[in-house]
């Protein structure tokens, strides 16, 4: 089966989807916190059977793990405990069950089979998530700190 996640549906909710007026947009910010984090689960089930994963996916600010770290810090400056808090489980939980549906679909009875399937996953859906949050965190970098802060706006 076919792994839902489509990196440019991702970059597309990341940079195209304005913020609400008139009130914080947490949904946004968790939207950006998810595609970190998703991308960052990915890298560390790779990385296990891949060991050059994160070397080989890395951009100019680090692997995926340092990227995620700086979204997650961009993403949650200034907002109180709550907002925070919120933001958080909303984007590791959605990120932690797209992950797992995703590897749900690649078992099989084979273990061989099943190895095949996750290097595929890895080596193609994966690694262009990894690549793609990388690029849109680098090549963006102004406009999502512009929609983060209209995001952030009571």
């Amino acid at each position: 089966m076919k792994p839902r996640t489509n990196c440019f549906w991702l970059t597309a909710c990341v940079v195209l989807l304005p913020a609400a007026a008139g009130a914080k947009d947490l949904n946004t910010l968790a939207r950006i916190l998810y595609a970190a984090f998703a991308a960052e689960q990915s890298a560390v089930i790779c990385s296990s059977s891949h060991p050059n994963f994160n070397r080989e996916t890395a951009g100019k600010a680090g692997d995926m793990r340092a990227y995620a770290q700086h979204i997650k810090l961009e993403v949650t400056e200034g907002l109180n405990e709550t907002d925070t808090d919120l933001v958080l489980k909303a984007a590791a939980g959605r990120a932690r069950a797209e992950t797992s549906e995703q590897l749900q679909n690649l078992r099989s009875d084979s273990p061989s089979a099943e190895a095949l399937a996750l290097s595929r996953w890895c080596m193609t859906i994966a690694t262009k998530l990894v690549r793609q949050v990388i690029a849109t965190h680098d090549e963006h970098h102004t406009e999502i700190d512009q929609m983060m802060a209209k995001s952030k706006q009571e």
